[in-house]
């Protein structure tokens, strides 16, 4: 049962991934980096600690990465519509997307 919720949940991340990747291009890319770094630094440090990985390590990566993706969506949906809604310069739009985030 382990085995076949890790694939499941490894599905939906390729998913999500060909998401960003389609709708936000260049940040979604970015977001991927980001969420595999996350992901590798989660896996290296139960290595340099000596902590085994169970499943709740997995369900707690999986939850951090979850969290970068949702806040990542939820910026650049905000960013889009002060560039093109909102007729903003690039720069004073991701300033104020980045308040109206965070």
């Amino acid at each position: 049962m382990f085995i076949f919720s890790l694939v499941i949940l490894i599905i939906i991340a390729i998913v999500i991934a060909i998401f960003m990747l389609f709708f936000y291009r260049l940040l979604g890319l970015f977001t991927i980096i980001i969420a595999a770094i996350i992901a590798s630094l989660t896996i290296m440090m139960n290595v340099v600690f000596g902590i085994a990985m169970g499943p709740d390590i997995l369900a707690i990566m999986f939850v951090i990465i979850g969290m970068v993706m949702d806040l990542s969506i939820v910026l650049f949906e905000a960013f889009k519509n002060n560039i093109y809604r909102d007729k903003r310069p690039i720069t004073s739009a991701f300033k104020i997307s980045n308040r109206e985030t965070l």
